[in-house]
């Protein structure tokens, strides 16, 4: 419930992390996602956009705001400027730079389509990053490796295989999920031409091949 949140420390926490007085004069809920719930929080002169999820998953939070970071710092697609995360009493939260969005029509969306292709040029000397990252709210280890394959294997579908099996799914999935391992060299059998910064940004992708993520 919205009155559960601690505004009070939000807004604390933001004055702090920019150096400016912010208050929580306006809350408005948002829509769009999920997992989270989101928020606009603020004034009509100076806003921000709030995440909120039970405190268990702050590192999901950390996670991504060390990734807009991450992306921001390539300086090829506009992304929301993280100002802070953390915990209060009741949960965790990620506040965001607000962004009134619109439509943007066909030119905006190639143009979109062109700097994400940017970021994705953008490289690493290694598979993976400085954070685990998240699918949705699944944990998901993301260290660096140098092999492309093994990167795959055990940090990618080796990982998520693990974690159905610790909840129980396994027979007829965890045999098959075995032989498409094995099989892995056949199906991949090269390594990206270049090494994709999106790894270092905690964004799930193949470094060859841009997706949207969450």
């Amino acid at each position: 419930m919205q009155h559960m949140i601690d505004w009070k420390q939000i807004a604390a926490d933001i004055t702090s992390a920019t150096g400016r007085s912010f208050t929580a004069d306006a809350v408005s809920a948002l829509g769009g996602g999920c997992i989270n719930r989101c928020f606009r929080l603020g004034n009509p002169r100076d806003a921000c956009f709030v995440k909120i999820n039970d405190r268990s998953l702050a590192p999901m939070f950390e996670a991504e705001h060390a990734g807009l970071e991450a992306i921001s710092a390539t300086g090829t697609i506009r992304v929301p400027t993280p100002i802070c995360s953390g915990v209060t009493t009741s949960n965790a939260y990620l506040v965001l730079e607000f962004i009134p969005l619109g439509g943007g029509g066909s030119l905006g969306q190639r143009l979109a389509g062109s700097r994400l292709a940017a970021m994705h040029r953008c490289t690493a000397e290694a598979y993976g990053g400085t954070h685990d990252n998240f699918i949705g709210s699944t944990p998901q280890p993301n260290r660096w490796h140098d092999d492309w394959i093994e990167f795959w294997r055990r940090q990618r579908l080796g990982f998520q295989l693990r974690l159905a099996a610790d909840h129980g799914h396994r027979g007829r999935l965890q045999q098959r999920g075995a032989l498409l391992l094995e099989a892995f060299p056949a199906f991949i059998d090269h390594a990206p031409r270049r090494r994709s910064f999106m790894e270092i940004c905690g964004v799930e992708t193949s470094p060859s091949i841009p997706r949207a993520n969450r």
